[in-house]
């Protein structure tokens, strides 16, 4: 090649990447920006858009999920100012429970829901042993859960679920001893009236249904509700030593059901710790902790849940909550101050 030669190539060369700086300056300068990274919320468990529901202590969940739960629970409950004979006095009471779950999803919008319950109560004080004794109970409950609207952009969920529970107990304490006419006699000890008087069963049963919500508000909280009713009833069985035999003291009533729940999860920032507050309100009559049977109630529930949310499939937590608005426990001489109760429950529940 000659010299006048390469000097053209090289001329065309220097002109050609002049040319082809700015075209690419260009072209980077009008290239969109890259879109910010999204916040990731690991899938399974409970999740909708783009968030992860906690299953509430005080109301069920509208997801319709197969699942098994454990919970635990402990309670003080308080009766102040009872009026005796001997003064005023305020009835302590400690309590267990033990709560199984099971829930079993058969299709996208529909399932079913089993929970055993086993309570105990026992007088914590001498007033508590006397008017309270001990007391335990046993309830089933069982139900279809129907979901009817899920829109996953909006994270909108709304579910219907029915329901039936039988409670059975019994409960132990001198209380009916204070409030027969008759008096005992050697021989109503010996033919084994005074243990049929202190042993009083108890029984509940309820049947309703429930609308339940969910609505995501971001990866960060949501907010879940229920709204509902139904019919429910109560009995005892006092022993009568005029009549030398049982007798029956029953009501039904309708029953009225309302909760909220906000929940505020930190896992999609890497920080595995849900927190949920919790308020219910309940009018059903209650038989165990109440004794004699006095009527339905409204019943105020305040809840305060921390969880471990590391694990989309796996919850596990600490409640701690507060009954409001309890029917008050009554003697001949009337009803006692207004009681409250307080309950702590460990909480284990697996999600498939």
């Amino acid at each position: 090649m000659c010299v006048h030669s390469m000097r053209q190539a090289a001329l065309v060369a220097g002109v050609s990447s002049l040319l082809w700086l700015p075209a690419q300056k260009a072209v980077a300068q009008q290239a969109p920006a890259p879109a910010p990274e999204k916040v990731a919320v690991p899938e399974g468990g409970l999740t909708l858009g783009g968030h992860r529901f906690i299953v509430p202590a005080s109301f069920p969940t509208s997801f319709v999920a197969t699942y098994f739960g454990i919970r635990l629970g402990a309670l003080v409950h308080t009766d102040p100012d009872v009026p005796t004979e001997a003064g005023q006095f305020s009835l302590s009471t400690l309590g267990g429970a033990q709560t199984l779950e099971l829930g079993v999803k058969v299709t996208d919008w529909l399932g079913f829901f089993a929970k055993a319950r086993l309570a105990v109560l026992v007088g914590s004080n001498v007033p508590g042993l006397i008017y309270s004794g001990a007391t335990y109970e046993g309830t089933g409950e069982g139900g279809l859960i129907f979901r009817i609207l899920r829109i996953d952009t909006s994270g909108t969920q709304v579910s219907f679920r029915v329901s039936g529970s039988y409670s059975s107990g019994l409960s132990t304490s001198v209380f009916p001893l204070l409030v027969q006419e008759a008096a005992l006699t050697v021989r109503t000890v010996l033919q084994g009236q005074l243990r049929q008087l202190i042993r009083t069963p108890i029984s509940g049963w309820d049947a309703q249904g429930n609308a339940v919500a969910a609505q995501a508000l971001g990866p960060y909280f949501s907010l879940q509700g229920l709204a509902g009713g139904g019919v429910s009833g109560a009995r005892i069985e006092p022993f009568d030593v005029a009549a030398g035999a049982r007798g029956s003291s029953a009501m039904t009533d309708g029953e009225f059901n309302a909760a909220v729940a906000i929940e505020a999860d930190a896992s999609a920032a890497g920080v595995p710790v849900a927190g949920l507050f919790e308020y219910s309100l309940a009018r059903q009559p209650a038989v165990l902790e109440f004794l004699p049977l006095n009527g339905s109630g409204f019943v105020h529930t305040l809840s305060l849940g921390a969880y471990y949310s590391g694990k989309p499939n796996l919850q596990l937590g600490l409640v701690g909550a507060v009954d409001l608005g309890l029917p008050r426990f009554s003697t001949s001489l009337g009803p006692s101050g207004s009681p409250h109760t307080e309950l702590g429950q460990i909480v284990v529940l697996y999600i498939w």
